[in-house]
């Protein structure tokens, strides 16, 4: 729509530069805005194709984001979106989202199809061993991502080669996934905390571990526990990132 600039201007707080297709700049009037506020690429050209990736790394470089509507076009179809074509991205990420994919099998073929040079990926190893949260107040929590994360034998497979590095998650994070207030157990009784993770919607009795948890917490009972773990920086309790780079592509 030509219109899609203009509200998403509205919507969206903050400085960014969308990626316009050359089209949009004959619009009378709407022209001249598209111009002076977007990144212009001829998507039939690979000349300004490649002009326009370097101008969004500008971007980038100078602390603004990008903005580009993937598919291209209106989507008549009845599918959620429209395939990218081959090689559509040089690099793909995603994190903490794999577990979520209703087919892991259709979406990595899809994934080394569009990705030319890198895919990473921040996961949970499904093999690790529980830690204090998922060990002593909610174990199921610790059974359901067992069986919904994929194995490392998993992601290997489909992806040859992918290397796994451990992230050892820092005593301040607060992202807000299921692990990142290990170092701030109180954070868990907050029902607001909890619902940014996924897992506490998928596990039957919560008030039970929530109830022991607010009454170690009062006694002293999980600080004279766990006092080995207050006093670290951080702590490993299975997340990975996982890095794949496409076959005959050597990254710098």
């Amino acid at each position: 729509s030509f219109l899609d600039g203009p509200g998403v201007r509205l919507m969206i707080p903050g400085e960014f530069r969308p990626l316009a297709k050359k089209e949009l700049g004959k619009i009378p009037v709407l022209g001249w805005i598209v111009k002076s506020a977007c990144i212009i690429v001829d998507r039939g050209d690979h000349n300004s194709r490649k002009k326009s990736l370097l101008k969004l790394v500008e971007v980038l470089n100078r602390g603004i984001s990008p903005l580009i509507f993937a598919e291209g076009t209106q989507n008549r179809t009845k599918e959620i979106l429209q395939p990218f074509k081959d090689g559509a991205f040089t690099h793909s990420m995603t994190v903490l989202s794999m577990h979520h994919w209703i087919n892991r099998t259709e979406a990595f073929k899809e994934i080394k199809r569009v990705t030319t040079q890198r895919f990473v990926a921040v996961t949970w190893n499904p093999a690790s061993k529980p830690y204090w949260l998922s060990a002593d107040y909610f174990p199921e929590i610790h059974h359901v991502d067992q069986a919904i994360f994929p194995s490392l034998q998993e992601l290997t497979i489909a992806f040859p080669g992918m290397k796994f590095h451990s992230l050892p998650i820092p005593s301040d994070c607060i992202d807000g996934f299921t692990a990142a207030y290990w170092a701030k157990p109180q954070a868990y009784l907050d029902p607001i905390a909890r619902q940014s993770m996924s897992t506490f919607t998928k596990i039957g009795n919560v008030e039970s571990g929530l109830s022991k948890l607010e009454s170690d917490l009062k006694s002293g009972i999980w600080e004279n526990r766990y006092a080995e773990v207050t006093g670290l920086m951080e702590l490993d309790v299975g997340y990975k990132v996982a890095v794949w780079d496409a076959p005959n592509v050597v990254l710098k």
